[in-house]
């Protein structure tokens, strides 16, 4: 009964099994494919396999599952268990199995997942299925094991598969494994006498097959194996990897595998390190990180120098012997790249780094894995492991323990590999470069230099030259259209500003080859400025660019810049300096007031003063001006043979040290001058004058003192130079400035290369921060600096000393001036320098006598005509203003040039010039006339007090005639009329007068009784003065000039005052009757009555006085001789 019934089950089964194949064909739309043969053999094995739903095929053809394997594992199972032959039926089914495996097709098949009838089902192989029944699993493992050995020497089969690895992969994940300690026996008996691939497949799958009681066993015995056979490296070392060990038995392992790092295979050597990195604990991290540093040799992944001489090429040197194979840079990638996972998620991995690298103390000890480990270091996300990357890398600079023959090695061997560190590598660069201790600075340099030189997809930046268009399209500007002339001004500007920044990045290296190619860019961007002076000429109106944005507001500077200040230049294109700069600026861009309108015309084309677009270009960091230092710098050029046969030089020319001297002069202006603060006028664009100087700002104005003191030796040679250069231009042609052989343009650079380096050793000396108690050492180096120049310096020189030689050191150049405004320049810096003793009395001699040398020198340019224009007058100005302040006997000085002077110019012709003084000129008389006229107000203003009053008398009695005369003298009139002659007259004129009223008539009232005679001489003079001062009066207003007109009032004021103020000297010393009042006729500046105010009786008459022709009593004055009668009328008319 229980067997039929266990058949009707099965049939059943069966009948259920085909409707659902016939189902499967119906719902796939196929006709069923004919069935493969089936096993015929009836034993056990087979019975029970076809009762549980599995079909055995035959040939290549896969076995087929019926049912799900859940469900097929249970009854099989079952029909074990249930056979009354149990538990023998189980060897008897073991036996079927082995024999139907016998066949190698059979046995592929089950090895091979069965193919599933059922829908969305899926299943494994027979003896995968077969295993998890744990009666069967032992001996089908026995079987298994036994069977593999025959397929050990077979390798890979036609379809790919590996029998023994299909074999063991049988192994893996069962649910249980029920005689662990027995199968993991058996599996390392097997790796024993394997081949290494199947070893392979065995070891690595060791953790997928043991149960974890027996991970430490196996643990151990990979141990040993390691160390005998460096070939199963890898495999044992993943297997480790993933057992559950104790943390004692991992240690163990882990000597042992660092114990033969060195006999590892360059291959397998990523997944050492891996396995080192990933087992390490937070309390041994240091301790196992600095071993691996220690026996980690990267260098064995390269090949030898010796093999890689035949790529030791000039050009390809660096980028030629890159890892020498593939295999190894990719190695050497992989193990960088297991570094860099292990500290990215393990922080005490990071950290033991760092302190591993910390640690070294010798710089021999460094290795490449330093340098690589930091820049892993700086590419992970945490700031952390960044700021300790930089941190380390900076101080080992700094105390010199990575040195460039490291960093050089680095990236000669390991560029490909360094690849992906690119960004950390510049970001580190940048931070050395900008850090501010200068020891780490060209390291930083170094890294950029090799970065962009070994790295071959970005090594072409290195010599990438600006492409620009063809400049000769500048001399047709005016042929192109507005649109195509403004873009070449901004291609220009740009370009400009490109170099700008190119020297200020490279400035402060210190490489021969990275100097000549800033005086390179030097060069550029003198010859494009002269470009942009052409341009800007023809481009009316157009607004640059911005360039600087770190103003509150740009709007101001384009509209006090979109003009162009076209100013014309006289036999040069370059820029002249600003007013700022000094009284005493070159006379570059001047032009002569007789030039003609077509060479006017002609020189405005040729440029403009880029001066005024100052603020459009980029700003000079002050390090630049080190290339001030630079003298002639020469290299090697190698042809293709690398044979040096041509030597390249390079020094700084005219032009560059124009260029760097200008920037120079502006830097220490905005710096160390205390300007005064000026309101700008409302409604006026505003102009920032700290526009360019944002750098500069951030830096003290003691740091900048410092830094002019230090370029000062610098300086000197520079001024030596030019000092020579015209001491030759002068002997070769016999003392002419203007020889045939002259070369105009290089004249004016070297003159004004001359006046700026004065210019910039004055403004450097006038800082007011060398009067501070901190600062006088300061001031005693920058003085030794001139002083050694003279004669060699002894540190034991006094302040006053140095003063001394220093003064005497700049008076050398006086012979060798080229312009006045240079030699106003090395006047004020000589009256500056004697300053900074305690005694610059003893200098004023030698100041006063060197500015009248220079007075009593004709000026020519190097064109051979005069110097003239606002620059040489107001250079005059100043110069003739320093002679008379500190000649001893200013009064004489004065009398010298207005008794000497100015009648020899009276006398000579039109175009001549004084003989005595060649500087004064019927254009320059002016500017004599105005500051002698100064200084005679301020002579007066010093009268103190009766003690001085002979040297105050002599002041009145001897200097005034000689020019109140002059006013009154009809030549003088005819010569000298023009308005700013009658200008000057009429306001120094009255503030003559009121220092005199102020001054001046208290000494006359004490010495009235004293010195009659000079009294009554000095009134009758200040009478015709006064009377010619009212003719000009009168004259001003006949011509309604307001300029004139201004003055009249307050003139007339002064006139009034002195009347009475006399009239009262009078009454004090009792001698009223002496004076008598009249009305003074207005006459213009010939003499001439002014008929329009004869008949007009009630115009508003001008008093004068007029003393009486009688006999005086005793205590009287008759201060009255040859009266003009006309000039003295009745009293009685009032």
């Amino acid at each position: 009964m229980m067997r039929k019934k266990r058949r009707s089950s099965v049939d059943k089964g069966e009948g259920a099994t085909s409707t659902t194949k016939a189902k499967k064909s119906r719902s796939t739309g196929r006709q069923r494919k004919e069935a493969a043969p089936e096993e015929t053999n009836e034993s056990v094995f087979s019975v029970f396999l076809r009762e549980a739903g599995v079909t055995l095929k035959k040939g290549g053809t896969s076995n087929e599952i019926a049912v799900d394997q859940v469900v097929f594992q249970k009854r099989i199972q079952q029909q074990l268990r249930k056979s009354p032959r149990y538990p023998g039926i189980v060897q008897e089914f073991i036996t079927g199995l082995e024999s139907h495996i016998e066949d190698h097709e059979r046995f592929r098949n089950c090895l091979l997942p069965c193919v599933p009838q059922l829908l969305f089902s899926s299943s494994e192989s027979l003896l995968r299925m077969l295993l998890g029944i744990e009666m069967l699993q032992t001996p089908i493992i026995n079987t298994l094991l036994e069977k593999l050995p025959e397929f050990m020497l077979d390798g890979t089969g036609d379809g790919g598969l590996s029998i023994p690895r299909i074999i063991i992969n049988q192994l893996k994940w069962l649910d249980r494994v029920v005689d662990s300690k027995e199968l993991a026996s058996k599996l390392m008996e097997l790796v024993s006498v394997a081949p290494v691939d199947v070893q392979r497949d065995i070891i690595t799958s060791l953790p997928e097959i043991l149960e974890d009681s027996q991970h430490n066993d196996i643990a151990r015995e990979l141990n040993i194996l390691l160390q005998t056979d460096t070939q199963l490296t890898v495999p044992v070392l993943d297997a480790l990897s993933s057992l559950n060990l104790s943390s004692s038995l991992l240690t163990e392992v882990r000597g042992a595998v660092m114990a033969t790092l060195a006999a590892v295979q360059l291959e397998d050597l990523p997944v050492v390190v891996k396995f080192i990195l990933h087992s390490v604990s937070a309390s041994d991290a240091y301790e196992v990180v600095n071993n691996l540093r220690k026996k980690l040799e990267l260098e064995q992944c390269v090949l030898p120098p010796v093999l890689q001489a035949s790529q030791s090429r000039m050009k390809i040197w660096f980028w030629s012997r890159s890892a020498s194979t593939p295999a190894a840079g990719s190695s050497v990638t992989l193990i960088l790249d297991g570094i860099k996972s292990a500290v990215r998620f393990q922080k005490s991995i990071s950290e033991a780094w760092v302190k591993a690298i910390e640690s070294v103390d010798e710089a021999e000890n460094h290795k490449v894995i330093d340098l690589l480990v930091l820049f892993i270091l700086h590419s992970t996300n945490a700031n952390q492991s960044r700021r300790g990357a930089e941190k380390v890398l900076k101080a080992k600079v700094r105390t010199g323990l990575i040195q460039d023959t490291l960093l050089q090695r680095t990236f000669r061997d390991y560029s490909q590999v360094m690849r992906g560190y690119f960004p950390s590598i510049l970001a580190l660069a940048q931070s050395l470069l900008r850090s501010p201790d200068p020891g780490v600075v060209p390291f930083g340099g170094h890294m950029y230099q090799l970065s962009f030189t070994v790295f071959e997809s970005y090594c072409q930046q290195v010599g990438c030259p600006l492409i620009l268009t063809d400049m000769d399209v500048i001399e047709k500007i005016e042929s192109l259209s507005k649109a195509e002339r403004e873009f070449l001004c901004n291609l220009l500007f740009h370009t400009i500003n490109w170099f700008r920044e190119v020297v200020n990045a490279f400035c402060r290296q210190k490489e021969t080859e990275l100097k000549m190619k800033v005086m390179t860019r030097l060069q550029n961007i003198t010859y494009v400025q002269t470009l942009l002076e052409r341009a800007l000429a023809g481009t009316p109106g157009y607004v640059p660019p911005v360039a600087n944005f770190d103003g509150e507001s740009t709007d101001g500077l384009i509209l006090s810049s979109a003009a162009p200040v076209n100013k014309a230049k006289k036999g040069k294109k370059r820029k002249a300096p600003s007013k700022s700069s000094s009284e005493g600026s070159s006379q570059l861009d001047e032009t002569t007031e007789e030039q003609p309108e077509k060479e006017k015309e002609k020189e405005v084309r040729q440029g403009v003063s880029l001066m005024s677009y100052r603020q459009f270009f980029r700003e000079l960091d002050m390090e630049v001006l080190s290339v001030l230092q630079c003298g002639l710098l020469s290299r090697s050029l190698l042809d293709s043979e690398l044979h040096s046969k041509v030597q390249e030089e390079v020094m700084l020319g005219p032009a560059e040290l124009v260029f760097l001297l200008e920037d120079m002069l502006r830097k220490v202006e905005f710096s160390l001058r205390a300007a005064p603060a000026k309101r700008a006028p409302f409604l006026k664009g505003r102009t920032d004058k700290s526009v360019g100087f944002s750098h500069l700002q951030q830096r003290s104005s003691k740091d900048i003192a410092s830094y002019c003191v230090q370029l000062l030796p610098a300086l000197c040679s520079h001024l030596e130079d030019c000092h020579n250069h015209f001491q030759t231009l002068l002997s070769e042609n016999n003392g002419v400035v203007d020889g045939p052989a002259t070369d105009v343009q290089e004249h004016q650079l070297m003159s004004y290369s001359y006046q700026l380096l004065l210019q910039i050793l004055n403004t450097t000396f006038c800082w007011s921060g060398f009067s501070l108690p901190g600062q006088r050492s300061l001031l005693k180096k920058a003085l030794g600096v001139l002083a050694e120049r003279l004669k060699e310096q002894r540190p034991d020189l006094t302040l006053e000393q140095l003063v001394k030689h220093s003064f005497e050191y700049l008076l050398n150049f006086r012979s060798t001036m080229p312009s006045l405004s240079t030699a106003l320049c090395l006047s004020q810096l000589l009256s500056t320098v004697s300053a900074k003793g305690g005694n610059s009395a003893t200098y004023r001699e030698q100041a006063a006598s060197l500015a009248k040398r220079f007075l009593s020198q004709e000026w020519v340019t190097a064109s051979g005509e005069k110097e003239r224009g606002n620059k040489f007058n107001e250079a005059l100005q100043t110069l003739l203003s320093i002679y008379l302040e500190h000649v001893d006997d200013v009064l004489k000085a004065v009398e010298e040039i207005a008794g000497e002077g100015i009648p020899e110019l009276l006398n000579a012709s039109k175009d001549e010039s004084s003989a005595s003084w060649p500087t004064l000129n019927r254009q320059t008389f002016l500017v004599f006339y105005k500051v002698m006229m100064a200084e005679l107000e301020k002579a007066i203003r010093k009268i103190p007090s009766f003690f001085f009053f002979f040297k105050s008398f002599n002041l009145i009695t001897y200097v005034s005639p000689h020019l109140l005369d002059c006013w009154s003298s009809n030549l003088f009139i005819q010569v000298f009329d023009s308005r700013p002659v009658l200008n000057v007259c009429l306001k120094y004129g009255r503030l003559f007068l009121e220092s005199f009223l102020k001054l001046g008539m208290p000494l006359l009232d004490y010495s009235f009784k004293r010195h009659k005679e000079d009294v009554q001489s000095l009134l009758k003079t200040f009478q015709l003065s006064t009377r010619q001062l009212h003719h000009m009066c009168g004259h001003s207003k006949i011509q309604q000039d307001t300029s004139l007109t201004n003055h009249v009032p307050a003139l007339k004021k002064s006139l009034e005052l002195f009347l009475y103020r006399v009239k009262a000297m009078l009454m004090l010393n009792n001698c009223q009757e002496a004076f008598w009042m009249g009305n003074l006729k207005n006459r213009n500046l010939k003499g001439e009555e002014i008929l329009s105010q004869r008949s007009s009786d009630d115009e508003e008459e001008e008093e004068q006085h007029s003393l009486l022709p009688q006999e005086q009593s005793e205590d009287e004055i008759n201060i009255e001789e040859d009266v003009d009668p006309d000039d003295i009328t009745d009293d009685s008319d009032d």
